[in-house]
């Protein structure tokens, strides 16, 4: 569901984001390369060094940090996590790594953030709004590339810590000639702790990523590149209890295994540019209950991109793409009184994409994209987005922007579950994709210390997908596309500060999130809190020492909560709360530094969920040398 974009100031957008020059490239904000300050949108961008210097393991702990997004995780380290950016829902952010989209299409195309390690990221870029023109079927909220490849340096870290936890990670380049090759390998392991607030059993996380590249320069304007990866983690995770409603010790975990590969080819001319891409990305869920197999989930897709890039004028270009996308999705588990749940699905689609830059002044760019998906087994559909960034003066930049994305039905809402049993959920092949339209307006100043940006949204959902309709005609179970529009407005604003003796960013996000329900009721929509905040100091007390203290907040919110008895279901309030992490790092020598890492400094009790209790303190020691 949302909208188009604001402008950037890459420097200025949200917290983070000091080290990041204001002329890079961004690398989402068109389909082909665009300076950041000419993109109709909110961009962020993370560099190696913000990303290194803050201690943090996983992605989500990154994320908590910037303006507009809001992290629900189900525990501590490895549970499953949720992200809500600009009040979304969780599966209407589209995620690359390494140019491949890993959303599963088997679970709605959500991301669980929980299993995203950084130990071998070395750039994070987040363009928010609605980006389906460009990137296609999802990203309704805004889009997420992760670098994990070409690392820029050889590098061993090595970190343990308490709860039997400990990281471990080599990062590896070499230069042969005219090609670059790369290796990443890490690892994460914790015995963790009680997710739940009864019992004692501690609910465990390991994860393993493994990642390599090749980039062979043909020529000054022939480049061929070849990435892999894959990551292999397991969750343990507590059951509900049906007689509490809370979640209650269990033996039970998720094995996931994703796996993903890219090839591309590129050629850049004076006047044209083309690209050929061929990816392919599989997911693999394997639930566990009690040393019996609690179902398995798994779903591929296989890409294939043309595109053709006209640069017909100085920072002027247009560009068409063709894409051809192939969608499986297979669903196994036990065979019993509640029906039969396996099957086998499949959709292709065929997409036209057309992304146009204009620059009618060296002051004001004009951009627009738009993009037709004809899909085999879903509606098809159309995306588009318009925007505009003007620069007034040395220090005033501002931008507007419109547009409209789509979320494709997921395999269960168009094919069902249990097609016959006690309790069928049967699929609805007439299911409209969801559609967002959103509108944009935003700010940036800036001066050679300071950075202030501002930006509005305004966002509503259409076709919104219900996946627990109860159709009394069938006597099941099903999805339909609710008749009531959801709408979220909002505010981010975002300062970055830095002098010779500390670098201060903070960012704040006010957030009205709504939809109306069966009953005509308007009803804050749950997991989104209305306040949401951060902020970040970095500092250099003494020569060599580096200490990074980060506080994010999160606002009071909604959670469902569906107790044994009457009313069966019931919305309860969650507190608000302050997150604080603190990394210290030493430079013993210009090779070898020694870090100290504190999660949850002041160790407050929390829940995102109802009944999940949040990661307790934590304290990391560890050590860094670059080869």
């Amino acid at each position: 569901m949302k909208y188009s974009v604001s402008f950037l100031l890459a420097i200025a957008s949200t917290p983070l984001l000091a080290n990041s020059p204001i002329e890079t490239i961004s690398v989402l904000g068109s389909r082909s390369d665009i300076e950041q300050y000419r993109v109709a949108g909110a961009v962020t961008v993370l560099d190696e060094s913000t990303i290194r210097a803050s201690g943090a393991a996983f992605l989500s702990e990154l994320l908590r940090m910037q303006a507009g997004f809001a992290v629900s995780q189900a525990g501590g380290s490895g549970a499953l996590t949720e992200l809500r950016v600009r009040g979304s829902e969780t599966n209407h952010v589209l995620v690359l790594v390494d140019g491949v989209a890993i959303n599963d299409v088997g679970q709605g195309g959500l991301v669980d953030f929980g299993h995203l390690t950084l130990d071998d990221v070395i750039r994070i870029e987040i363009l928010r709004g609605p980006q389906s023109a460009l990137w296609g079927n999802g990203a309704l909220a805004a889009v997420i590339s992760i670098t994990t490849t070409q690392a820029t340096a050889r590098r061993i870290s090595l970190s343990a810590g308490q709860d039997e936890s400990y990281r471990a990670a080599i990062n590896w380049q070499q230069q042969f000639d005219t090609v670059l090759a790369g290796l990443n390998v890490s690892a994460f392991k914790t015995s963790g702790s009680n997710l739940s607030f009864t019992g004692s059993e501690p609910d465990g996380h390991r994860n393993t990523s493994i990642n390599g590249n090749l980039q062979w320069q043909i020529s000054d304007a022939q480049t061929v590149s070849f990435s892999a990866r894959q990551r292999l983690s397991r969750s343990d995770f507590d059951s509900v209890d049906y007689l509490t409603g809370y979640p209650a010790d269990s033996d039970d975990y998720t094995d996931v295994s994703q796996q993903g590969a890219q090839m591309m080819w590129r050629y850049e001319g004076q006047v044209f540019s083309h690209q050929l891409a061929l990816n392919w990305q599989r997911n693999q869920n394997d639930s566990v209950s009690n040393n019996q197999s609690n179902g398995q989930n798994h779903s591929q897709t296989g890409r294939g991109v043309l595109q053709t890039t006209w640069h017909y004028r100085d920072e002027n270009a247009l560009t068409f793409a063709w894409e051809l996308a192939q969608e499986r999705f297979t669903q196994r588990g036990e065979v019993s009184a509640y029906g039969d749940p396996n099957q086998q699905q499949q959709n292709t689609s065929r997409s036209v994409i057309i992304d146009w830059q204009h620059a009618l002044s060296s002051n004001l760019t004009l951009t627009a994209s738009g993009r037709y998906d004809d899909n085999q087994v879903f509606a098809n559909s159309r995306s588009y987005k318009l925007g505009a960034s003007t620069q007034l003066n040395p220090q005033w930049r501002v931008y507007l922007s419109q547009g409209v994305a789509v979320k494709n039905p997921s395999f269960v809402e168009r094919f069902g579950y249990y097609q016959t049993s006690l309790y069928p959920f049967i699929g609805n092949p007439d299911l409209a994709p969801e559609r967002s339209f959103s509108r944009e307006v935003g700010a940036n100043w800036q001066r050679s210390d300071v950075a202030w940006q501002v930006s509005w949204f305004d966002a509503s959902l259409d076709n919104e997908i219900d996946g627990f309709y109860y159709d009394s005609a069938l006597a099941a179970t099903t999805a339909i596309n609710k008749s009531q529009q959801s709408s979220r407005q909002g505010v981010e604003t975002s300062l970055n500060w830095h002098t010779d003796l500390f670098q201060l960013q903070t960012s704040y996000t006010y957030l009205d999130a709504r939809e109306e329900d069966a009953f005509g009721v308007i009803q804050p929509e749950l997991r989104r809190p209305r306040h949401t905040g951060s902020v970040q100091l970095s500092v250099t007390p003494i020569n060599k020492l580096t200490v990074v203290a980060t506080a994010a907040y999160n606002g009071s919110h909604q959670d469902l909560f569906f107790p044994p008895e009457p009313p069966y279901q019931q919305r309860v309030d969650l507190a608000a709360y302050w997150l604080v992490n603190m990394n210290l790092h030493y430079a013993l020598t210009e090779r070898l530094g020694i870090t100290i890492r504190a999660e949850n400094l002041l160790n407050r009790q929390y829940q995102d969920l109802v009944g999940y209790r949040g990661q307790p303190q934590r304290w990391f020691a560890g050590i860094n040398v670059n080869l």
